[in-house]
C-alpha cells in the first residue's frame, strides 16, 4: 500500500516536472518569436525608410530636372502674400512716420505675424506643398508626416 502511494505521488511528481519544462520551452519559444518578429518590424521600417528616401531623393531630382517658368510664376504669386504681410508694415513705418519711436519696428514686425496667424489654412498649406515642391523638400516633409503620424497612433490608443 504504502509503495502504491509512493508510486502515485512520483508519478504526479515526474507528470508535473515534465508539464512544467514543457511549458519553460514553449515560453522561451514564444519569447524568442516575439523578440524577431520585432527586430523583423525595426528592419522593415528601415528597409522602407531608405527606400523613401530614395525615392524623395529621385523624385526631387527628376523634379529639378523639369522646372520651367511656370514653377517659378506659381512660387512668385504664392509668396506674394505671405512678403506682403511683413513688408507692408515696414513701409507703412518708415514711409508715413516723421519720426520713429522705440519699439515701431517690433510692432510692425509683429503685425505681420498676427497677420499670418489668422491667413487662411488653405494657403498655408498650399504654400508649403509648393515650397515643398520647388525647393524638393519631399525627404523633410516625410519625415514630418510620419512623425504626425506617429503622434496621432500614441494619442489615439490613450483615448
Amino acid at each position: 500500500m504504502f509503495a502504491a502511494i509512493t508510486a502515485l505521488i512520483s508519478t504526479g511528481i515526474n507528470a508535473w516536472s515534465a508539464h512544467s519544462k514543457q511549458k519553460a520551452s514553449l515560453k522561451s519559444i514564444e519569447i524568442s518569436a516575439q523578440h524577431r518578429l520585432k527586430q523583423a518590424r525595426i528592419e522593415s521600417q528601415i528597409r522602407r525608410a531608405e527606400q523613401g528616401d530614395g525615392s524623395a531623393i529621385s523624385l526631387d531630382q527628376l523634379s529639378f530636372q523639369h522646372r520651367g517658368i511656370k514653377d517659378d510664376y506659381l512660387l512668385i504669386i504664392t509668396t506674394m502674400p505671405l512678403l506682403l504681410l511683413f513688408t507692408a508694415p515696414l513701409f507703412e513705418l518708415v514711409f508715413t512716420q516723421s519720426v520713429y519711436v522705440a519699439g515701431d519696428l517690433t510692432n510692425a514686425v509683429m503685425s505681420g505675424f498676427n497677420a499670418l496667424q489668422i491667413a487662411p489654412d488653405w494657403y498655408l498649406v498650399a504654400l508649403a506643398l509648393i515650397y515643398v515642391d520647388t525647393f524638393g523638400f519631399r525627404r523633410m516633409l516625410r519625415s514630418v508626416i510620419e512623425s504626425r503620424l506617429g503622434q496621432w497612433a500614441g494619442q489615439s490608443k490613450k483615448q
